[in-house]
């Protein structure tokens, strides 16, 4: 053994025959064979040892500076049935279990002193982590692949910032590493790291909230986790500051610390309040337009002419276009004859004294009465699987298969503007007649027609009429006198009667109402205002069996169009026909 101060040839003469353990690397303890004695020989030039209960603060020290010591830090704790020497450094003796395995516990005088407020620190620390990183994973899962469910404002928005949910993801995933490392280094190697790692993912912290900040403007606070996803954030920025006020290794922060710090908080911790309060109050209204309030539809809000009832269409699907009564328990009970144009709807007709009865382009239930075909009626319609407005509505529908000619039975209607022809059928022993879209061509049901007195008249015909009566009322004025002749002309002499057809909603007609979203196209970037009128989708559609058109529609509201791609609501939204929640 070489004591303190020694020279190094100057040992011990047994040691040959003893055996040495390491003791973290601090010191030799001699192990010696049973009855044996350890004899160290000095040379006479070694220093003086300290005297007896005194410690040299290091190897060399003069023995004038020696302190005494007290050995009651460690007791009677033992090493491999050796006692710990008292001058064993107890820095290192704490760390002897983790680095070496040679102690079943470490003393607790040597254990870390518990700290409350590094313990609460440290839990905040923790928990807003874990709200931040998994209220933006729920916010991305909200926002991704805004490009197939562009049914709101909000993908308006979003589309406009191209790769958002991108960014994002790939955020949340550099984050979602970062905790992962992060636990392994605090919680398997027990490094003691935590402020250092929480202040090194800061720019993260800060890149979240951004993001999720943008994402509550653009939905006007109705999304919940782009709204939690900031609020964690800002906590957890908050807990950092809160952090620059606790000790250091002991050391307390300096006054400066201390006041940036506070200053920090107070700022984070006025906007979390401010910002839960105008969330819980409705108050995200930064882009918010009285006219196009934020929605959450799952499929895009469609009004199509001649159709009452909005339609929710997704992109790339075929859409069936359900045609509903607008009242269904209002039901019409028939006669064998009954035409079509009993459901029409009369209407002034401009400034003459005069009634145009109009074909209902609706759905309507009818109750058709059995026995028709066995008394001779209703044996012969206008028209196959598309009916001319004339034709009695009972035998149409016994033609389709729909009803039995001895039973009768409630069938549903739906109107639609004549075709420019009628074909010929024989199904179910009722003949059809074949004839092109005009008023000459024999129908069963006339009967109505010149019960009302009225003149059967074609839409262009009645835009001939219309215009003869305004011209007529202008060359009035401009005479100062009345014109004693009729406006209309030898055309309707009275009343009219629009020409008008029918069909009946089938498995195996389906095909005859459709629509399909086929796609969108940005020509320009969104505003702050009116997003949706930077996109045009491309839409067909077919109403009752009529051509399929194909157009590029703008999106938004325009009331006058045959075809609306319209998801925004005034006042009560939760009303509105165009819901597709």
């Amino acid at each position: 053994l070489k004591p303190c101060g020694s020279d190094l040839r100057q040992r011990s003469r047994a040691m040959a025959e003893t055996s040495f353990v390491p003791v973290a690397n601090l010191a030799i303890v001699p192990v010696l064979p049973p009855d044996e004695q350890l004899e160290i020989v000095i040379a006479e030039d070694v220093r003086p040892l300290p005297p007896p209960g005194t410690l040299k603060p290091y190897c060399g020290a003069e023995v004038s500076i020696a302190r005494p010591y007290k050995d009651t830090r460690l007791g009677d704790d033992k090493i491999l049935g050796a006692p710990i020497p008292a001058w064993t450094d107890a820095g290192m003796a704490s760390h002897m279990q983790g680095l070496c395995g040679l102690t079943d516990s470490v003393p607790a005088v040597l254990r870390p002193a518990f700290s409350s407020k590094h313990c609460a620190f440290n839990f905040l620390l923790i928990a807003t982590l874990a709200m931040e990183a998994t209220s933006c994973w729920l916010a991305f899962f909200e926002l991704k692949d805004p490009g197939e469910t562009f049914y709101n404002k909000f993908e308006a928005y979003i589309l406009g910032v191209p790769d958002l949910d991108t960014a994002l993801a790939v955020v949340d995933a550099v984050n979602t590493v970062y905790l992962f490392v992060f636990w392994v280094l605090v919680a398997v190697f027990r490094l003691d790291m935590i402020r250092a790692l929480a202040f090194g993912r800061m720019p993260l912290s800060l890149a979240l909230a951004a993001m999720c900040m943008m994402l509550v403007f653009f939905s006007e606070g109705k999304r919940l986790f782009p709204v939690a996803g900031t609020v964690s954030s800002l906590l957890h920025l908050q807990t950092l500051a809160l952090g620059g006020l606790l000790p250091r290794k002991g050391r307390e922060p300096s006054e400066s610390q201390k006041s940036c710090c506070s200053f920090v908080l107070v700022v984070l911790g006025a906007l979390t309040v401010v910002w839960t309060f105008m969330y819980v109050f409705d108050g995200m209204a930064f882009l918010r337009e009285d006219d196009c309030r934020a929605t959450r539809n799952r499929a895009m809000p469609v009004r199509l002419t001649g159709v009452r009832q909005w339609q929710c269409a997704k992109w790339g699907e075929p859409h069936h276009i359900e045609r509903v009564p607008l009242d269904p328990t209002e039901i019409l009970r028939a006669e064998c004859m009954t035409p079509f144009h009993a459901l029409d709807t009369p209407a002034p007709l401009g400034a003459a004294d005069a009634t145009v009865w109009s074909p209902s382009q609706e759905a309507h239930m009818v109750m058709c009465p059995p026995a028709c075909q066995a008394v001779g009626l209703g044996l012969e319609v206008l028209g196959c699987a598309v009916y001319d407005a004339r034709t009695p509505i009972c035998a149409a529908a016994v033609q389709m298969g729909l009803i039995m000619s001895e039973d009768g039975g409630l069938v549903k209607v739906v109107g639609r503007r004549p075709p420019a022809s009628y074909q010929r059928c024989h199904l179910n022993n009722i003949v059809s007649a074949a004839a092109g879209n005009s008023t000459r061509a024999v129908a069963p049901g006339q009967g109505l027609i010149d019960a009302r007195a009225s003149t059967l008249v074609s839409a262009s015909d009645l835009d001939d009429i219309m215009r003869a009566a305004a011209t007529a009322a202008n060359a009035s004025a401009s005479n100062g006198s009345a014109d004693d002749s009729n406006p209309v002309g030898d055309v309707a002499p009275g009343d009219v009667t629009l020409m008008g057809a029918f069909y009946f909603q089938l498995d195996r007609t389906v095909g005859h109402d459709t629509m399909t979203l086929h796609g969108f196209r940005q020509i320009s970037t969104p505003a702050a205002k009116q997003p949706y009128r930077s996109y045009v989708a491309d839409v067909s559609w077919r109403i009752g069996g009529a051509e399929v058109r194909r157009e590029e529609v703008p999106i938004g509201p325009d009331a006058l169009a045959d075809i609306e791609l319209n998801f925004c609501r005034t006042g009560d939204v939760d009303s509105a026909p165009n819901v597709c929640e």
